[in-house]
């Protein structure tokens, strides 16, 4: 009887055991990465002494700490820390609040047990979803900046939205009803209660949820990529060497960006206001160098409402000399309509300047005032095309003088019968037919002189 050999079957045996033993150890190595797949954030910065509660204990923070799915975070009096989610979102965790990471592998999401959260993010979520939840609330964050705020004494939460929408329903799961906050509202909710209809926010809410603008994240080459795409928008660019924004602080907001549409690669001029508070301002400036506008007649661009923004019923556009104004343009929406349906529309300014102007700067200037019913709103513009001046032809200052003195033959015949007028006749018509061509040089000079045009 043929007896088979044993070796075989333990070779096969630890074969299977080593692969299980490296298969556990990547399982683990993913858990500990990402809890299983569930993404993490990282801690950026801190203020204070913030303690994270992982491995059954609290203990204080780190920079670059990453905080993974069952973690928890509390800040204290005085303390803060910001969190980031890859490249889509910051939270800031105000002080004397305590939150836990709930993240999924297909959700980002934090449970906020106390206190204030503070959110930005101008990135959309595709195929994900952003939610803060409290005891009685689930809130969907789609692109936004945002406030939510748990106070657990009294069982309620708010939610604030700057810009964007957030989604807000009670955290019964039975409960159907949501409402939608958008730019400048609000809405609170209690316990097992549908959220309030959304409201307009009041000027301390707008101050406490200003900060979120300071969590915009921006790429570290950001500023050198708006440089270069700033050269596609049109040719006034080619004068320009800096542009930026200004604002009131604490009592308003700008901002701009350069964007590049991959698809047809046009490249748009984004400027977004936020002038809530009254008496309160804020603007884009353009700084330029050599710029002399008599060289050009006209300022043209194309400009629409912001994708999914509202917008302005006025603003201005100023052309600056050393702070000084020089020229000034009141754009107002004379189309809802159009603007409604966010159709491109053309703007013209002439720049009616005959001798030398130079402009070192130009500014785009939203107010409170001016604005009309959206406080907060965005513009796009592209396309933004200086359009040279015509050379006009010289005049020919030949003609004019030959003719008078071919004229002139024969009255200097007439002479020899008037010797009185012998000498005098000669030289009139020639002094006639030069007197004209002065007077039409220096008209559009003296025009272009007043000082009520600078």
């Amino acid at each position: 009887m043929q007896i088979e050999s044993p070796r075989p079957q333990s070779a096969l045996v630890f074969w299977l055991a080593g692969a299980a033993t490296v298969a556990a150890g990547a399982v683990l190595f993913w858990l500990f990465l990402g809890g299983g797949g569930s993404v993490p954030f990282e801690i950026a910065n801190f203020a204070g002494q913030p303690e994270v509660f992982t491995h059954n204990k609290w203990v204080p923070v780190n920079r670059g700490d990453v905080l993974r799915s069952g973690d928890k975070i509390r800040t204290g009096e005085d303390t803060e820390l910001d969190l980031l989610l890859r490249d889509k979102v910051t939270i800031r965790v105000k002080a004397n609040s305590e939150v836990t990471n709930k993240n999924t592998a297909q959700d980002a999401r934090l449970y906020l047990a106390r206190g204030a959260l503070l959110g930005a993010t101008t990135k959309s979520f595709k195929g994900e979803r952003m939610e803060i939840t409290t005891p009685v609330s689930v809130a969907a964050v789609l692109g936004t900046l945002f406030l939510v705020e748990h106070k657990p004494e009294v069982t309620t939460t708010w939610v604030g939205v700057l810009q964007g929408h957030v989604e807000v329903r009670s955290s019964d799961r039975f409960a159907k009803e949501s409402v939608s906050v958008g730019n400048l509202q609000r809405t609170v909710i209690g316990p097992n209660k549908k959220p309030e209809a959304p409201a307009k926010i009041s000027r301390d809410d707008w101050l406490n949820m200003k900060e979120s603008y300071e969590l915009i994240q921006r790429e570290a080459n950001f500023e050198q990529k708006q440089q270069d795409l700033s050269k596609k928008v049109g040719n006034l660019f080619e004068h320009v060497f800096d542009h930026g924004t200004f604002y009131m602080p604490k009592f308003g907001f700008a901002s701009r960006e350069f964007v590049l549409d991959e698809t047809t690669g046009e490249v748009t001029f984004d400027l977004d206001y936020d002038v809530f508070p009254r008496g309160s301002f804020a603007g884009i400036y353009i700084k330029t160098r050599d710029f002399d506008i008599s060289k050009f007649e006209k300022l043209e661009f194309m400009i629409r409402r912001g994708v999914d923004k509202d917008y302005p019923e006025a603003f201005r556009i100023e052309f600056k000399s050393r702070g000084q104004v020089l020229r000034a343009f009141a754009y107002r929406d004379m189309n809802t309509e159009q603007q409604i349906k966010k159709d491109w529309r053309m703007e013209s300014y002439p720049l009616s300047a005959s001798k030398t102007t130079l402009v070192d700067e130009i500014t785009f200037v939203f107010s409170h005032d001016q604005v009309g019913e959206f406080k907060k709103g965005g513009l796009q513009l592209r396309n933004l095309t200086l359009t040279p001046k015509k050379e006009e032809p010289k005049p020919a200052a030949v003609k004019p003088a030959v003719k008078p003195v071919q004229e002139a033959v024969p009255a200097a015949q007439e002479t020899q019968t008037q010797p009185a007028q012998t000498e005098a006749q000669p030289q009139q018509p020639a002094a006639q037919a030069q007197e004209p061509e002065p007077v039409q040089e220096s008209a559009p000079t003296q025009q272009q002189a007043e000082p009520v045009q600078f």
